[in-house]
């Protein structure tokens, strides 16, 4: 994640940081304070405080401060989500965070969206329940970003990636918008008429001055267990408009 001109990387048990140069190069990385979290959490910054979420088969939520010289403070744990959302999808807009999707470890697609207030003091208020995505139904590994009134969620994994993979039916392509309320509250999902050019799961997305951004992600060849996986490295942007389409 980044935040205040501050790179954050998490490997393991360990958060790392630095603070990149003019033309984007990087000299230092710094060992800072652990989460304590497994693999395949979420992180993302907001308002002074860095958040940890969708860890594999629990539902804790952490919270630490950014200091201004980057370094991260003390970690401490938060409301919870709902359910297991492991390899879900997280996204902040206007105080609240979003979780989209993810699986709950047996595995079982989830379909709905999980918000919370965020308060000032960082901490996030009870867990409600958002509008669910647009068929084809639950996703995991999905990429999701909030910009200018819009939450935008893309690709992702509908049944059985982790297990028994399917190029024909399992990865997603489509990429789905929804306004997002002045309380937080979610408004009706629409698809967008371009889909992406390959269906995939796990990749970043972006939002930067008008465009939206897709980069990385997994393609699938072939039906499991006789498959093979492919690291995409394009980077994808379209342009936005007025009514987030």
């Amino acid at each position: 994640s980044t935040y205040n001109a501050y790179l954050h990387v998490w490997y393991g048990q360990t958060m790392n940081y630095a603070k990149p140069a003019a033309k984007g190069s990087i000299a230092l990385w710094v060992v800072t304070t652990a989460s304590g979290a497994n693999y395949g959490n979420r992180f993302i910054a907001y308002a002074g405080y860095l958040y940890a979420m969708t860890e594999p088969n629990a539902t804790s939520t952490l919270y630490a401060p950014i200091f201004a010289n980057g370094e991260i403070g003390k970690w401490n744990r938060t409301t919870d989500i709902t359910v297991v959302r492991q390899r879900g999808s997280v996204a902040i807009y206007n105080g609240y965070v979003y979780v989209v999707g993810g699986h709950d470890g047996t595995p079982t697609d989830q379909l709905s969206i999980e918000r919370a207030k965020i308060d000032p003091a960082g901490a996030l208020s009870l867990s409600q329940a958002g509008t669910s995505l647009a068929s084809p139904g639950g996703r995991y590994g999905t990429s999701s970003v909030a910009y200018n009134g819009y939450l935008y969620v893309a690709c992702g994994c509908n049944g059985g990636c982790a297990a028994t993979p399917n190029s024909g039916t399992s990865l997603l392509s489509d990429l789905q918008y929804v306004p997002i309320n002045a309380n937080g509250s979610l408004g009706s999902w629409a698809t967008a008429s371009n889909a992406l050019p390959f269906a995939a799961w796990k990749a970043s997305l972006v939002a930067y001055n008008g465009y939206l951004y897709l980069t990385g992600g997994l393609t699938i060849t072939g039906v499991c267990p006789v498959c093979s996986y492919t690291t995409q490295n394009l980077l994808l942007y379209v342009p936005l408009g007025s009514a987030g389409n």
